[in-house]
């Protein structure tokens, strides 16, 4: 049984159609009518009074553990995940690759 290859599509088409409304290249008729979305964004100020609950609420990771795993993980000069393994006992790819 095929996975849905329409699914992959619409991903593509969606993707495409919101990098071009980014950049103004399609419009939405009417579309003007609606608020304009930049001044229904919330101050800072106003963030920041209820960000201490609302981290505690879904718990973040620990900054130094997040600091840990790009360091070991990620090289320097790769802007990207890399097939490292970890130090310490990190799992080896079978065949030494």
């Amino acid at each position: 049984m095929r996975s849905r290859p329409v699914a992959h599509f619409e991903a593509m088409v969606f993707t495409a159609l919101a990098e071009e409304l980014r950049t103004g290249d399609v419009a939405v008729v009417g579309s003007e009518e609606y608020a304009d979305w930049p001044e229904q964004l919330l101050a800072w100020e106003a963030l920041q009074e209820g960000l201490g609950s609302h981290l505690v609420e879904v718990r973040p990771r620990r900054a130094g553990r997040e600091r840990r795993v790009r360091r070991e993980v990620l090289p320097p000069t790769a802007g990207g995940p890399a097939a490292q393994c970890r130090r310490g006992g990190g799992r080896r790819v079978p065949g030494g690759r």
